[in-house]
């Protein structure tokens, strides 16, 4: 802390509706200041004060915050350096790992970060360590990816131990 407002929070009628956080991203509308469940999950938003002592609101899933947004209005322009950033500067988390995440129909969400692959469900999260020969499978039957093997050596090449 502190971190760059490098992600874009859509508030309408008063209820938090972003398609756009990645992991753990609520399913569906949550209102300000109250929760919303979908499937097995339950998001919330509350108001709280930041490390920097601004006021701000949390999207949480369960007891596991996800990020904070405030209220100022932006515009798109707002967005061109942020985005610049978090997709070619070294700092950023997004060139560092390959990373791939979605729910499945079970309303099980699962991430792989490298080699971990993360199935997070109500009654508790799943993580397993995944095999550098078992990569293209695993994006295959988890995520639906279907890459030649080529393109999964590319993504096997970048992921640092």
């Amino acid at each position: 802390s502190p971190r760059a407002a490098t992600h874009m929070t859509l508030v309408v009628d008063d209820h938090v509706v972003d398609v756009g956080f990645g992991a753990a991203n609520p399913l569906g509308p949550v209102p300000l200041g109250g929760e919303a469940t979908f499937g097995r999950f339950t998001w919330r938003t509350e108001r709280v004060t930041s490390p920097e002592a601004e006021d701000v609101w949390l999207v949480s899933l369960a007891d596991m915050p996800l990020y904070t947004f405030n209220d100022v209005p932006a515009h798109p322009v707002d967005y061109l350096a942020p985005n610049h950033f978090t997709q070619s500067h070294e700092l950023s988390s997004f060139t560092n790992v390959v990373m791939a995440q979605r729910w499945d129909e079970n309303d099980v969400q699962i991430g792989m970060v490298g080699y971990e692959l993360l199935e997070r469900r109500p009654e508790g999260d799943v993580a397993t360590t995944i095999d550098a020969s078992d990569y293209g499978r695993v994006l295959h039957e988890r995520f639906g990816l279907a890459l030649s093997d080529e393109d999964v050596d590319r993504l096997v090449a970048c992921i640092r131990r």
